[in-house]
């Protein structure tokens, strides 16, 4: 896999408020003894989901001390780069 490879498409088969995607890194196959590994991403705006702790109960991290280039729960992600 290489930089800019479609990884995926999104879309909202499940019980969810919005199309999402689920994906991770990790270190090795083995998904229970693997590390997961930060994705570094290119060309994104991130904005905090309003109220997100109503149905995420997980403490948020302070968005502000996010590098620009991750992501974050309770952060809405759009591309920014242009076609």
């Amino acid at each position: 896999m290489r930089r800019g490879d479609t990884i995926a498409r999104c879309g909202n088969s499940g019980n969810t408020s919005e199309p999402h995607l689920h994906f991770q890194v990790q270190n090795t196959k083995n998904f229970y003894s693997s590390i997961g590994l930060p994705i570094r991403f290119t060309s994104i705006r991130k904005s905090p989901i309003p109220n997100c702790e109503r149905s995420d109960p997980c403490q948020a991290p302070n968005y502000e001390d996010i590098d620009n280039c991750y992501i974050a729960r309770g952060l809405a992600v759009e591309n920014k780069a242009k076609s």
